[in-house]
């Protein structure tokens, strides 16, 4: 029990590694609902095959082994029935056991359908609802999980074969070794306790010979499944994971690097600050392109984003920030922005709105170390007792530098607000539409 437990253990751990490291278009080609289910259905059955196996490898072989062995000592004529059974018997099991592996790999794919649907319905029930596509789901999923049971009694079916197959072929061949036994016990050739303690022994074979096909079965199924966890495990991943000390000074003039980025449950009485403090930096060669969208609507209490960037000859960085906080929450955030290459382009623009008594802190920095061009635009709505700082800082340290800075804070206009409560809008409302189109 605890040996397969542990092999479904490190199973999980290789397959959420490796998929973790997979490339986007690696994820794409296996699919969320397909890792899922090899991550979870795939590897209990292989849990549930070594769990078995434990115990059915050492007692069928055993009582099979045992049981020709017995009997041939008794009577090696009548031990000739057996002989002749057992190359049919495993002919059966092998043959089925080879049709049941695509089999059962096909009802895995039809779980991947089920996982699929069932995933899709609980991310957009309410888009679902307010459609009114709750039959239209159910039918979904009807006909995914129709299609799995489907294959799932195909399967099931095939490999039920040899179990009755076998206790045919095993109580006639019972009945031929009686017939045969009772014809020398009349001629007076043998004592009919040989048939007696025969027919034990008969029975006992006849137990080794059904484990072994529960054997068979039981790995179908889970070579089915391991063939589909192989396939990740063996699926090379696209992107390197560096090492923390590598990752400080990576190969190659261009990279990326965020720090101080994580991602817990929190435990406790939900009194707590949810803070989050990202690094970001940037080193960008000569001709590299490059986009930053950072958006942050309420959700921390406390967040101080670092950025900083080294632009070479004609590159080009654009960051684009959007930020609205509410309560007492804090949010600052600190670019810095080196334009150390000819022909280097950089813009920083940050869109801001402050409630309640909230606070933000917006710092731009700029230097212009050759001939280039940067510009950066902080816009921001107050509102409440909200508060905004907006520092931004140029410093040109090149003749042909051409630098850049815009600011400006408010509150919102009052015509725009008396404009929309024309057309029928509450206060409120005009304000939710004057922010949410300010900060698209």
């Amino acid at each position: 029990m605890r040996n397969a437990h542990n092999v479904s253990y490190d199973i999980r751990q290789e397959v959420f590694q490796k998929t973790v490291n997979l490339s986007g278009a690696q994820f794409d080609s296996f699919g969320l609902p397909s890792l899922i289910s090899r991550l979870t259905s795939d590897s209990y059955n292989v849990q549930s095959a070594v769990q078995q196996l434990h115990t059915l490898c050492v007692r069928a072989p055993m009582l099979l082994a045992g049981g020709v062995a017995v009997t041939l000592v008794m009577d090696a004529s009548l031990a000739l029935v057996l002989a002749a059974m057992l190359p049919v018997l495993l002919l059966v099991v092998l043959t089925v056991s080879a049709k049941g592996l695509p089999m059962y790999r096909q009802v895995q794919q039809k779980l991947d359908g089920v996982v699929r649907v069932m995933r899709e319905n609980i991310t957009g029930i309410r888009v679902v609802k307010a459609l009114s596509k709750t039959e239209y789901e159910k039918r979904r999923f009807a006909r995914a999980n129709d299609a799995m049971a489907d294959s799932g009694i195909a399967a099931g079916t095939v490999m039920a074969i040899p179990s009755p197959f076998m206790q045919l072929c095993l109580n006639g061949g019972l009945t031929l070794v009686v017939f045969i036994g009772a014809g020398r016990v009349d001629g007076g050739t043998l004592e009919p306790g040989v048939i007696l303690a025969f027919l034990t022994y008969f029975n006992m074979i006849a137990m080794g010979v059904m484990g072994l096909s529960r054997i068979f079965m039981t790995m179908s199924r889970a070579m089915a499944s391991a063939d589909r966890i192989d396939q990740v495990l063996q699926t090379r991943p696209g992107q390197q994971v560096l090492p923390p000390g590598q990752a400080r000074t990576p190969a190659g003039p261009g990279f990326l690097r965020f720090e101080h980025v994580g991602f817990s449950y929190g435990e406790g009485d939900g009194s707590g600050e949810n803070s989050m403090n990202p690094t970001a930096v940037v080193e960008m060669d000569e001709g590299g392109y490059m986009e930053m969208e950072t958006t942050q609507i309420k959700g921390v209490d406390s967040t101080v984003r670092t950025t900083t960037a080294k632009l070479g000859p004609n590159a080009t960085l654009i960051i684009k920030e959007k930020v609205m906080t509410h309560g007492k929450q804090l949010a600052k955030s600190d670019f810095t922005v080196d334009l150390d290459g000819e022909g280097c382009h950089t813009n920083v623009i940050s869109r801001s709105v402050a409630r309640d008594r909230s606070k933000q802190i917006f710092l731009a920095r700029i230097n212009g170390n050759a001939a280039c061009y940067g510009h950066s635009e902080c816009d921001a709505i107050i509102m409440d007792e909200g508060v905004v700082s907006a520092i931004p800082e140029v410093t040109a340290n090149c003749l042909d530098a051409q630098l850049v800075h815009e600011a400006a804070i408010g509150k919102i206009a009052g015509e725009q607000l008396t404009k929309l409560m024309t057309l029928g809008l509450t206060e409120k409302e005009a304000e939710e539409q004057i922010v949410n189109g300010f900060l698209k």
